[in-house]
C-alpha cells in the first residue's frame, strides 16, 4: 500500500511539473511571437515612412524609362498611383517600358486588423484550422482573390483603349466559383436597358440588350459565358468588343471616379444586406479603390420600393457622390438616349456569393478575423457609431422579431414579454426589447454598440453582432 501511494505521489508531482512547464514554454512562445510580429509590423511602418511623395511626371528630354513611383498607403483601402513619364513627343524615345501595376494596399501597424493583441501571432504560426479560416474570412481571402485576376477583354497594343478584368475564386464550401468584374473604359448604354415586366420578385431585374455594354478591346480565350454567374450573366453576356470608341457627342455624360455597380437579391432583409455590404468592402480592397472616390448605381429596383439600408450605403459606400438606380437613368427603357462613358466601372460579386453565405444551420468555428473586424470597423467609422457605448451599467437587449415590409417572420419567442419581465427583475440591469423595423439603419447599430448582453432568436437581426463592444455577449436562441 505505502509502495502505490508513493507511486501516486510521484506520477501526481510529475504531471504537475509537465503542465507547469508546458503553460511556461506555451507562454514564451507567444510572448516571443508576439515580440517579433510587432518588430517587423514596426519595420513595415518606418520604412513606409521613408518613402517619398510621388513627384509630378517630368518632362522627358532624355526619354527616360518608366520609373515607377509609389505613395505611401495610409488606410485600408487607399490607392497607390503609378507615374510614367509621358515619352510621347520625344521623336527619338525607344517605346517605353509598360508601367507596373500598382501593389495593393498595405496596412499600417496602427490599423484595426492589428488592434487584437491575441492574434498577432498568428501571422507566423497558423494552425490548419486558422489558415482555413483566414482563407474563408481574413485578409487571406482578398489575396486570393487577387491572385485570381484574368484578362476577359484585351486594350489594343499602344492605345488607351477598354479591358475587362476578372477575379474568379472558388470559395470553400461554395457549390462554384464567384466572380467579381472590372471594366476600364466602359460604355454603358442604359437605353438598352429593359424593364422586365409582371408583377413577381424577379420583375425588379432588368434585361440587357445585346451592346448594353461596350469597350475598345480584343475578347481574349479566358472569356467564357459561363463564367458569370448569376446577375452577371444577363449583364455580360450583353457586352460587345467595339474597335472605335464612340464620339464626345454620342455621350450624355462621361465619369471619371470608379463607379461600382449591383444588383441586390433582397432590400429588405438585414442577413442579405450585410452580404451585399461585405461584397463591396471586399471588392474595395481587391481593386484598391477609395470610398472617398466611389459612386454606386443600383442596377436593380428596390422590393415593393422599400430600401431601408439605403442611409448605410450612402455614409459607408458612397459618401462622396448620390446613389443611383439605373431605372432613373437617362434613356432607360429605351427612353431616349442613355450612352455613359464610365473610366473605370467595377460590378461587383452577387449577394449569394458573400462569404457569410454558408455553414448555415450549422456550427463555424471561425471568429474574429482580421478582414470582418475590419468591415465592421469601416462600416462604424462612416456611419459615426465607433465612439458609441459599451454603457456604463449592463445593458440587455432583446431582438423582438416583428413582421416586417408586408413579410411574415417565423421564429418568435412565444412568452416575450414573460421573458422581458422576469430580465428586468434583476437589480443592476437594464432591459431594453426593441423591434429593429422599427429603427432606421444607424440607430439599429447605436443601439447594439450600446448593449452589453444581446438576446436573440435565430435569424436576420444577430446579424448585428458584428457591432457588439469586444466585451459583449450573444445569446441565441
Amino acid at each position: 500500500k505505502r509502495t502505490t501511494k508513493l507511486l501516486f505521489l510521484l506520477t501526481l508531482t510529475l504531471f504537475f511539473v509537465v503542465m507547469v512547464g508546458t503553460l511556461l514554454r506555451t507562454s514564451s512562445r507567444e510572448q516571443i511571437l508576439e515580440a517579433r510580429i510587432r518588430s517587423e509590423l514596426l519595420a513595415k511602418q518606418s520604412a513606409q515612412a521613408k518613402t517619398p511623395k510621388c513627384p509630378a511626371p517630368a518632362p522627358c528630354p532624355l526619354c527616360p524609362d518608366c520609373q515607377a513611383t509609389t505613395a505611401p498607403a495610409t488606410e485600408p483601402p487607399a490607392i497607390k498611383e503609378t507615374v510614367c513619364p509621358d515619352c510621347s513627343a520625344c521623336p527619338t524615345c525607344p517605346p517605353p517600358e509598360p508601367c507596373p501595376e500598382p501593389e495593393a494596399p498595405v496596412l499600417a501597424v496602427d490599423d484595426v486588423r492589428y488592434k487584437n493583441p491575441g492574434e498577432t501571432w498568428h501571422a507566423i504560426g497558423m494552425s490548419k484550422a486558422e489558415q482555413e479560416c483566414e482563407n474563408d474570412f481574413g485578409i487571406s481571402l482578398v489575396d486570393l482573390w487577387r491572385s485570381k485576376r484574368q484578362v476577359y477583354c484585351q486594350s489594343p497594343a499602344g492605345s488607351d483603349g477598354g479591358s475587362v478584368l476578372s477575379f474568379r475564386h472558388h470559395q470553400s464550401r461554395h457549390s462554384a466559383p464567384d466572380n467579381y468584374l472590372e471594366v476600364n473604359n466602359l460604355y454603358f448604354d442604359f437605353s438598352k436597358m429593359r424593364r422586365r415586366g409582371g408583377s413577381t420578385d424577379e420583375s425588379r431585374f432588368h434585361t440587357y440588350a445585346p451592346g448594353a455594354l461596350r469597350a475598345q478591346c480584343a475578347i481574349t480565350p479566358a472569356w467564357n459565358r459561363n463564367n458569370f454567374q448569376l446577375h452577371l450573366g444577363p449583364i455580360f453576356q450583353s457586352f460587345e468588343s467595339i474597335t472605335q470608341v464612340p464620339s464626345s457627342s454620342e455621350l450624355i455624360e462621361s465619369i471619371e471616379h470608379p463607379v461600382l455597380f449591383i444588383t441586390r437579391d433582397d432590400t429588405t432583409n438585414l442577413y442579405h444586406a450585410m452580404g451585399d455590404f461585405l461584397n463591396a468592402f471586399i471588392a474595395l480592397q481587391v481593386s484598391g479603390v477609395s470610398v472617398e472616390d466611389l459612386e454606386i448605381v443600383f442596377l436593380e429596383e428596390p422590393w415593393q420600393g422599400r430600401d431601408p439600408y439605403l442611409e448605410l450605403w450612402q455614409k459607408a459606400f458612397s459618401p462622396n457622390h448620390p446613389i443611383r438606380f439605373a431605372h432613373k437613368m437617362p434613356g432607360f427603357n429605351g427612353a431616349g438616349r442613355g450612352l455613359i462613358h464610365i473610366k473605370r466601372a467595377l460590378f461587383g460579386f452577387p449577394t449569394h456569393c458573400t462569404p457569410i453565405a454558408k455553414d448555415i444551420w450549422q456550427a463555424n468555428p471561425c471568429f474574429d478575423t482580421d478582414l470582418m473586424r475590419a468591415f465592421a470597423h469601416h462600416v462604424m467609422r462612416y456611419t459615426g457609431t465607433l465612439e458609441v457605448g459599451p454603457p456604463q451599467n449592463p445593458v440587455v437587449t432583446i431582438i423582438s422579431r416583428k413582421d416586417y415590409a408586408h413579410k411574415k417572420v417565423g421564429r418568435k419567442i412565444a412568452n416575450e414579454d414573460e421573458l422581458v419581465s422576469a430580465l428586468a427583475s434583476v437589480r443592476g440591469i437594464e432591459v431594453r426589447q426593441v423591434d429593429f423595423s422599427a429603427l432606421g439603419i444607424i440607430d439599429q447599430i447605436r443601439a447594439i454598440r450600446n448593449t452589453n448582453i444581446l438576446v436573440g432568436m435565430h435569424g436576420a437581426g444577430l446579424t448585428h453582432m458584428l457591432w457588439l463592444p469586444n466585451e459583449a455577449i450573444v445569446v441565441e436562441l
